[in-house]
């Protein structure tokens, strides 16, 4: 039986070189030296609107009281408001990217709720919308993030980003009652509500 001093001595170098090796397999990069900020930053600019449209969005479903319609155990007022404060969190992320370039930051002054929300005849009409804005969001950061963006950090705030996207429209999905909730394909077979 080998020690676990032994052992310890013996792995560790072993290690090394996989955290090396892992380290430099680096998932998320620029194109060949050819990163564009200014485009990057543009496209951010973007998201960053689209996250304050969300924000002002879902402000307008929860004090509309739209959503204290819904059956008390779906939580569709607590999840809004959850989701909105994810919405704040990614344009706060972007905006400390922006100032950190001296550009200026993207707020929610002068936005409006989504037109959609006007067609809303209940909470499930709110929540459609609220599942079709989040399932844009996705569509945009995954295609941004795979075929336009050059630069490694802003690549890298929108893997952050999409994710937290996804789960919002898979949540939504399970609230609404559509199953399944999760189902394979991501943006080609990955289906979602009836429009409004």
């Amino acid at each position: 039986m080998i020690s676990r001093r032994k052992f310890i001595k013996t792995a560790g170098w072993g290690v090394v070189p996989l955290a090396a090796a892992l380290n430099s397999c680096e998932t998320v990069t620029g194109t060949s030296g050819r990163d564009d900020w200014r485009a990057d930053f543009s496209i951010m600019g973007d998201a960053a609107r689209f996250e304050a449209a969300t924000i002002v969005t879902y402000q307008s479903m929860i004090d509309s009281g739209i959503l204290d319609e819904a059956p008390p155990a779906l939580l569709a007022g607590m999840n809004a408001a959850l989701f909105k404060g994810h919405h704040e969190e990614h344009l706060a992320l972007f905006n400390e990217a922006f100032a950190a370039k001296g550009l200026a930051a993207v707020d929610t002054g002068g936005v409006t709720a989504d037109p959609r929300l006007n067609d809303a005849g209940n909470w499930r009409d709110a929540l459609i919308l609220a599942l079709n804005l989040e399932f844009e969001a996705a569509g945009f950061y995954f295609s941004r993030m795979t075929d336009q963006l050059t630069t490694t950090a802003v690549r890298k705030s929108f893997a952050n980003v999409l994710p937290i996207e996804l789960s919002h429209v898979v949540a939504f999905k399970f609230i609404l009652g559509e199953q399944p909730a999760i189902n394979a394909g991501l943006f080609d077979k990955f289906t979602i509500a009836t429009q409004l």
